[in-house]
């Protein structure tokens, strides 16, 4: 059964957190992770900036967005360009575990074939 988790601060949340994502990647091959924007994520990923190199496999994490904003990656309202100024600009993690919801582009603009990277 899970437990729910209180915490008196975001840093008490991200040490947990990071010690549970650590745990899981230590038994596991892969660990997915779905994100979504605000400032409790933006705070976690600001601590996990700031661990020593190794501190997590990033080589066994995927990222998906939960929600994203139907703006331009660059946007300062979108998800995924907060999460690449807070985490991804300072860990090493190829491309290819990360996929981001192409939130600039709107169905208008799309052809048939190109729904399905949406």
């Amino acid at each position: 059964m899970r437990k729910i988790r209180i915490y008196n601060t975001a840093e008490e949340l991200n040490i947990s957190f990071t010690g549970w994502l650590t745990d899981i990647l230590a038994e596991k091959e892969l660990a997915t992770i779905a994100l979504s924007g605000g400032s409790t994520p933006r705070s976690l990923f600001d601590y996990w900036a700031r661990l020593p190199e190794g501190a997590i496999d990033w080589t066994k994490v995927k990222f998906f967005w939960g929600d994203e904003r139907c703006v331009p990656h660059t946007d300062v309202e979108s998800n995924y360009g907060m999460t690449k100024e807070h985490l991804f600009n300072f860990i090493h993690l190829a491309d290819k575990n990360i996929f981001p919801v192409q939130g600039g582009i709107t169905t208008l603009k799309l052809k048939p074939k190109d729904m399905a990277n949406c």
